[in-house]
């Protein structure tokens, strides 16, 4: 199943891809990240790599049996030549993507490759707004409770429940993003 974390500026998504990426590189599995030069991943060492092209994330892929790959500020990413969806609709190895990305720029990206993960239903949104739920085909409650860095709401089908995300040791409110 592949998952969605949505949020604000700064509220938490690298974070908690970082986060991610450790545990899963600790249960064995290969780690990849698709991430812009100014994401946090390109530090991370739980990766097995960090690739900045849907063409050389298709390549680490193909050396794979499985791959976990996580994809860091997932608009920027465009996939004119179809990488990214063939990835997804016929994988090259068992993958599983965990992308994230701005609450705003998802909800506009109309026919982006991201909206088979949106399909999932599967995520976690950060600092939302109410209307956030939408991004994954649920309904939020109207009262949020209080929000900040890391804190959302995971969402599974059409159920929320409140959450605390994971940091990685060592990471400031300022590193968050």
């Amino acid at each position: 199943e592949h998952a969605l974390i949505a949020g604000r500026v700064r509220s938490g998504k690298s974070s908690m891809l970082q986060a991610i990426a450790r545990l899963v590189s600790a249960s064995g599995l290969a780690v990849i990240g698709l991430a812009p030069p100014h994401s946090p991943l390109h530090g991370e060492r739980s990766c097995a790599a960090v690739v900045q092209t849907p063409a050389e994330l298709v390549t680490h892929l193909e050396r794979c049996e499985q791959a976990v790959v996580l994809v860091d500020d997932a608009t920027s990413f465009t996939d004119l030549d179809g990488a990214l969806q063939a990835i997804l609709s016929q994988p090259p190895c068992v993958v599983t993507m965990i992308v994230a990305g701005r609450t705003d720029r998802l909800g506009k990206a109309f026919g982006h490759w991201t909206q088979t993960i949106r399909e999932s239903r599967v995520g976690v949104l950060l600092n939302p707004d109410i209307l956030d739920g939408d991004l994954l085909g649920c309904q939020l409650p109207s009262r949020l409770g209080a929000t900040g860095v890391g804190r959302g709401w995971i969402v599974n089908g059409t159920e929320a429940q409140r959450c605390q995300a994971a940091t990685v040791q060592g990471t400031t409110p300022a590193d968050i993003g």
